[in-house]
């Protein structure tokens, strides 16, 4: 995991990542990621909630990295939700675009943190970050990804409270 998750950073970082589009709708892609997730969660002991309306617009994106984006994303919300918390991804659609979220209850992440979350091999606050696995590549990585879709992504979080990552693609996706 490691090695693909530096390969995956070093092609982004270089320009060399390319990204197959295609039509698709975006229902289906949270509600795989989702289901891929559940085990995890459920052995965490971790609601995993979903909501998705009926009218969305299909997205043109290429598949894989979108799913690679919200299992990043699913991926650290549970890992870092304590038993009883829950796990919320949602998908919204405006003028601007779609935007998906993935909203926990879980430990959150200082200001600190958050100044350099998105850098490669950061995890979060020290203490809570070795407590469990993981690279700190996910979010880089995400966050490449989402920009190579013309997106952004952010996190909007709260020490004790829980984090919240958007990602917002554009309306001509």
């Amino acid at each position: 995991d490691l090695i693909n998750d530096v390969l995956d950073l070093s092609r982004v970082e270089s320009g060399k990542h390319e990204i197959f589009e295609e039509v698709l709708q975006p229902a289906p892609v949270v509600e795989h990621c989702v289901a891929m997730i559940g085990a995890r969660a459920r052995a965490a002991q971790v609601e995993l909630l979903v909501s998705i309306p009926a009218d969305l617009p299909g997205l043109r994106a290429d598949p894989r990295a979108l799913k690679q984006v919200l299992l990043n994303l699913l991926t650290n919300a549970v890992k870092y939700t304590p038993a009883g918390g829950s796990v919320m991804t949602s998908i919204a659609a405006d003028q601007h675009g779609l935007t998906f979220r993935v909203t926990d209850t879980g430990v959150g992440i200082s200001e600190a943190a958050m100044a350099k979350i998105f850098e490669p091999f950061q995890r979060g606050d020290s203490m809570v970050a070795r407590k469990t696995e993981g690279t700190g590549l996910g979010l880089a990585i995400s966050k490449n990804l989402t920009e190579l879709h013309g997106g952004t992504l952010k996190l909007y979080s709260e020490p004790g409270k829980g984090t919240s990552a958007v990602v917002t693609l554009p309306a001509y996706r």
